[in-house]
């Protein structure tokens, strides 16, 4: 079971990745997907489940017979996370740095000085209308480098980090670097001109483990 958990954290890094997969697994444990624009027949011994905005779903199991005692579950898909702002790729300088904002409370110096991956959704057009699809590099990209001592020696006096200055993730050397965009829409299989727009979150690829076992 641990490990099943670990495989589906390693696969989801986003809240639309994770819908996905719960959305496959009810599928294939015979579960009928609704949809939200047509009447729904719920009937005794049914089995459904509703997606929202791809990042949100509702499951539920109606029983046979009786309808007294009941059981409901929620849990949240998403967390907190350093999220690509709309024109992200900041070329000014030495070095392509990444524009984000904070996504949720977290623990920000935990991000800092590990490699770190992009994933999410992009809207995409496609046939005259626009499509989302889901997207996850492969491979480490960008970094949040923390200053070496002696530029900020009150580091360990319970320093209070400022998002857009101290916390810019680095891409790659300017002149040097391919774009991320078009990273991304190489592994998303799209032209880069077709991305409308997109949700995109900083995220690791570094496995979950079990600790002492």
């Amino acid at each position: 079971m641990v490990n099943q958990f670990l495989d589906f954290a390693a696969n989801a890094p986003t809240a639309f990745h994770a819908a996905a997969l719960w959305r496959e697994q009810l599928l294939a444990a015979g579960f009928e997907e609704l949809d939200e624009a047509r009447p729904w027949h719920i009937a005794p011994g049914s089995r459904c489940f509703v997606m929202r905005n791809g990042s949100a779903i509702i499951a539920l199991r109606v029983p046979r017979s009786g309808f007294a005692p009941f059981l409901i579950g929620s849990a949240h898909g998403d967390s907190p996370a350093f999220r690509l702002k709309e024109h992200f790729e900041d070329d000014s300088g030495p070095y392509v740095r990444v524009s984000t904002e904070i996504y949720g409370g977290m623990i920000m110096s935990s991000w800092m000085d590990r490699p770190l991956s992009v994933a999410g959704r992009l809207a995409v057009r496609e046939g005259g209308r626009a499509v989302p699809r889901l997207v996850k590099l492969d491979r480490d990209v960008v970094l949040i480098p923390n200053v070496p001592i002696h530029f900020n020696r009150k580091v360990n006096d319970g320093y209070t980090w400022q998002p857009q200055t101290d916390l810019v993730p680095l891409y790659g050397e300017k002149g040097t670097s391919a774009s991320l965009m078009k990273e991304l829409a190489a592994a998303a299989g799209v032209r880069p001109e077709d991305i409308l727009s997109h949700d995109l979150f900083l995220c690791s690829r570094e496995r979950g483990r079990v600790w002492g076992a």
